[in-house]
């Protein structure tokens, strides 16, 4: 039986709910857990660089509600592909 435009059934918000995400109940807010994210992620790519002895400059950033990582630099076309 199809839903009725007016369910009952509560939404589900990863943002907000506990149930589907644990860190919901997280006191941090949102940027400064995004901007935390952003900094594994470029502590990755940095490692990445130093095990192919390339160099490049890590640019972190919160975009649209997304942590956002760039690697910035020349000669860095073994990375594509």
């Amino acid at each position: 039986m199809p839903k009725s435009a007016e369910s009952t059934e509560p939404e589900v918000n990863p943002e907000v709910n506990p149930e589907v995400n644990p860190e919901a109940g997280s006191k941090k807010p949102l940027l400064t857990r995004l901007e935390e994210e952003g900094e594994i992620a470029a502590d990755y790519l940095e490692a990445l660089l130093d095990i192919a002895d390339l160099d490049g400059d890590i640019d972190m950033d919160v975009e649209n509600g997304r942590a956002a990582v760039a690697i910035a630099g020349g000669h860095l076309n073994s990375l594509i592909g």
